[in-house]
């Protein structure tokens, strides 16, 4: 929520970004907004980090509804991609790869609750469609996660999911329970690495 601490002091200062590797990269990269007054959720390829509109793209897909303002590029206003498509499991599928891994923030078993569809309708009043994504979230979400288990007993791609619950906020400012996060994600991933790194 820090607009110069996230893309201008960490990236050129605390952890520089090598621009040019990966201007250069043939590896595709997609960013996922949510325009706000379409309700849609769109999937935009970056190639170039310091090109103005990619970086706006990159901001708009971390920004929270009800905590961020709308990113505009190029006269539409974005948010959050993860309001319209949380988990992009059908486009990732639909773009032909021979290998995915999908990453989850949540255990097995976990469902996305219902959440308070008034606020919504208050907040963004002028964007109806926008309203009617949000309250549909969870069940979009819930949605996604079925067939994402379906696909990985299938064996058509690979999980990486927390083995346990860890009671993290949108907005941690707990520095353990940070650390217990990324603690629990680097050994969960490390007894995956085998399968990870297998061909075909």
């Amino acid at each position: 929520m820090n607009e110069d601490f996230c893309f201008k002091k960490i990236v050129n200062e605390l952890d520089p970004i090598d621009f040019n590797t990966f201007k250069n990269s043939d590896v595709e990269f997609y960013a996922v907004v949510t325009n706000i007054e379409t309700g849609k959720a769109e999937y935009i390829k970056i190639d170039d980090l310091k090109d103005k509109n990619s970086l706006n793209i990159l901001r708009a897909s971390g920004s929270m509804p009800f905590v961020s303002k709308p990113v505009i590029v190029n006269d539409k206003k974005y948010l959050d991609g993860g309001i319209a498509d949380s988990i992009p499991i059908d486009k990732i599928m639909s773009m032909g790869f021979d290998r995915v891994i999908v990453v989850l923030t949540r255990p097995m078993g976990y469902k996305k609750k219902k959440s308070n569809k008034i606020l919504p309708r208050i907040y963004y009043r002028k964007y109806p469609k926008f309203v009617e994504t949000i309250n549909k979230r969870y069940i979009n979400y819930n949605q996604a996660l079925e067939k994402i288990e379906q696909l990985e007993k299938q064996g058509k791609i690979l999980v990486i999911r927390p083995s346990k619950l860890v009671n993290i906020k949108r907005i941690e400012k707990n520095i353990d329970t940070l650390q217990e996060m990324y603690d629990l994600g680097k050994n969960d991933t490390i007894k995956l690495l085998d399968k990870i790194r297998m061909k075909g």
